[in-house]
């Protein structure tokens, strides 16, 4: 699975002193399996994970999308996207949206496939939290082989003066 990626380039001209800009970073899609999920689960993945901790993912938080792709078959299942944080990279919290709304349902299935990508940006703030994740709410049933969710990250990598 491919998504389109953005090709971001920095230019200066004549007297302008032009600031280094961290390259564009994506990651490939890692997939979260919904197969034997139960409802109420929230799911995710090892490959998902970002760290603060380790310098090749010195994450510009605002830059900070998720590119997703939700194919679900299962009939009522319901696929609700999130962003999570860590302080040990085990035990997650939800990032709340904006003034206490809610997440919503990205995809639900109806026994046919039901495909549907989107990208969401991380709430752009930084969160404090040396771990953050994209995560999925399943509801409604247990997921079932072929239902899955894609997901890479695009950012920028903070710039560091040595």
């Amino acid at each position: 699975m491919a998504f389109n990626q953005l090709n971001v380039k920095s230019y200066a001209g004549g007297a302008v002193v032009a600031f280094p800009v961290a390259p564009l970073t994506t990651y490939t899609a890692s997939k979260i399996a919904l197969n034997g999920v139960t409802t109420g689960l929230v799911t995710s993945t090892t490959g998902l994970v970002l760290s603060m901790n380790t310098t090749r993912q010195n994450v510009e938080w605002d830059s900070l999308s998720a590119n997703v792709q939700v194919q679900v078959t299962t009939n009522a299942l319901v696929v609700t996207p999130r962003w999570q944080v860590s302080n040990d990279g085990t035990n997650w919290a939800d990032v709340v949206p904006f003034e206490g709304q809610t997440y919503l349902a990205m995809a639900t299935g109806t026994g046919s496939l039901v495909t549907t990508t989107l990208v969401t940006a991380f709430l752009g703030i930084n969160p404090g939290h040396p771990y953050i994740r994209y995560a999925v709410l399943s509801s409604g049933a247990t997921g079932a082989a072929g239902d899955n969710v894609y997901v890479s990250y695009n950012y920028r990598m903070r710039w560091t003066v040595s």
